[in-house]
């Protein structure tokens, strides 16, 4: 008897343990999917993580690109605006100098005519032509 009942303690002791081993191995096999999904997760990430690295990449070379042209159209307008205000003085110093001979010729014909002419008379003149001075600015 006492042979059968160890036979029989041993017997179960061996099944509690062969239990213990087939949960330990599913928890095993689950622990290695979850791994396998973890590893996925990373590989995705690190996926992403490249592709937002060139995105980076190429929205920085589009903003040298668009600043170079910026500069570029800077230059280009800074360049029109000089020449413009050349043009402007141009403009008006013939102005000046056609608005001086009209005045010219207004005194001249005052002159033929008998009129007395003053630097008043004058200034009047250009005032009601509506005279505008210009700077060069």
């Amino acid at each position: 008897q006492d042979i059968k009942s160890e036979t029989e303690k041993w017997r179960n002791l061996y099944h509690q343990k062969e239990s213990e081993h087939s949960r330990a191995e599913q928890k095993l096999l689950i622990l290695e999917q979850q791994l396998e999904k973890v590893a996925s997760c990373e590989k995705v990430v690190e996926h992403k993580a490249l592709m937002a690295a060139s995105a980076s990449a190429a929205l920085e070379e589009d903003m040298r690109q668009f600043a170079s042209s910026l500069q570029a159209q800077n230059e280009s307008l800074s360049e029109e605006l000089a020449m413009t205000k050349a043009a402007l003085v141009e403009v008006c110093v013939a102005k000046e100098q056609q608005e001086s001979r009209a005045d010219g010729l207004e005194a001249e014909l005052a002159l033929c005519k008998g009129e007395t002419v003053s630097y008043t008379h004058l200034t009047l003149s250009k005032k009601r032509r509506g005279e505008i001075t210009c700077s060069g600015e």
